[in-house]
């Protein structure tokens, strides 16, 4: 199967898992729900024709989960092993104050106090 058949075979899945929410008081919550919990089906729930919401399975909620925390660990030890290299590849002679810097970039110090007021260290 080439690329553009299998993109438009996504395509054709995804818009038969396009569901207006008005289909929920229409008596086929419990058809979607069983479909959604024993097919390991998914929909996307439309609210005036736009997408608002996406039904998953509680396992496939719990997948995405973990792959989130995963990711966040891993971009943590990225910006963890980015800054291990910075650090051993500083060099004192071109450090600058942050007077320099201030009068360089003509920043006043209300700006100094304002940027540093919405840093947050974790």
């Amino acid at each position: 199967m080439g690329a553009n058949a299998s993109m438009e075979l996504d395509i054709v899945r995804m818009v038969d898992r396009l569901i207006p929410v008005s289909e929920f008081s229409k008596g086929k919550t419990a058809h979607i729900f069983d479909d959604v919990k024993n097919n390991n089906s998914e929909y996307i729930v439309l609210k005036n024709n736009q997408p608002t919401a996406v039904l998953i399975s509680v396992d496939e909620y719990k997948k995405v989960k973990q792959l989130g925390a995963y990711l966040e660990q891993v971009d943590e030890k990225i910006l963890f092993e980015q800054a291990l290299k910075a650090q051993a590849s500083f060099n004192q002679e071109d450090a600058v104050t942050m007077d320099e810097l201030v009068k360089e970039y003509d920043i006043s110090p209300s700006e100094v106090e304002e940027a540093m007021g919405s840093v947050e260290i974790e």
